[in-house]
Formats: C-alpha cells, structure tokens, sequence
C-alpha cells in the first residue's frame, strides 16, 4: 500500500473509530433507563461489537474493513460473497457478545451482592439481592 493511500485509510478508521465512539455513547445514555442489567448488557456490548468488528477486504488481505458496512454494501451493490461471509463473521461475533455481557452482568451482580454501598447495611442489601432474583 502506497504511503498517501495508507494515510487515508488511518484517517478513515480514524473518523469511523470516532463516529463510533460517539454512537457508542448516545446509545450506554439512551439504555440508562433500562432497569433490567441482562438487556441493557446485552444491547451495549452488541451493539459495539457489531460497530467494531472489523474483516479482511475480500481484494487485499491488508486491508480491514468494519463487517457492518461490508454486509449493507454489499447487499446494495450487489456483492453478495463477501456480504454473505462479513454477515456469517458478524453474527458469531454477536453471539458471542450476548454470552459475555450474560457473564459479565453475572458477575457484576454478584459482586454488588457482596459490596454493598458504603451507606447500605447488610440487611438492605440482602433485600435488594432478593428482589433482584425475584424479577
């Protein structure tokens, strides 16, 4: 890869890496409302798995590009290979994302359970462990 073209695709990442960034943020202050931990896990870590994930373009193998925009792209404009082989890599990816954020919200919980907040005592945050279980 020539020197100006490898300048512009740092800045390409450098901008999608930024949009996403901001896309990432909007989206953990829009979940804030959501009182289950499982969904609001799930739907964070997902949703920046599938913005980050990138793949090799199909033409030069030192090339990466996102695999979000490889799928809708090629679905348009008609490149359904490598459209069909982002969209195989993506879903394993975000599979994968749902069983970790299951984890870590898991563990998260316990850990909670465990460390109450300093101004908590151990009674209430028994009651809270039992009304997390019983949602």
């Amino acid at each position: 890869m020539e020197y100006q073209a490898y300048q512009e695709y740092v800045a390409a990442w450098g901008f999608y890496l930024g949009a996403c960034a901001v896309l990432i943020g909007i989206g953990c202050y829009w979940t804030r409302v959501i009182r289950n931990d499982y969904l609001r896990g799930i739907i964070r870590l997902t949703a920046s798995v599938a913005m980050l994930l990138p793949v090799v373009h199909e033409d030069s193998s030192a090339v990466l590009v996102p695999a979000l925009v490889v799928v809708f792209l090629g679905a348009f404009i008609g490149n359904t290979i490598a459209a069909v082989k982002a969209a195989n890599i993506l879903a394993f990816a975000v599979i994968g994302a749902v069983i970790v954020a299951i984890i870590l919200v898991r563990l998260g919980r316990q850990w909670r359970a465990k460390h109450p907040k300093s101004g908590q005592s151990s009674k209430q945050a028994l009651s809270e462990k039992a009304s997390e279980l019983a949602e």
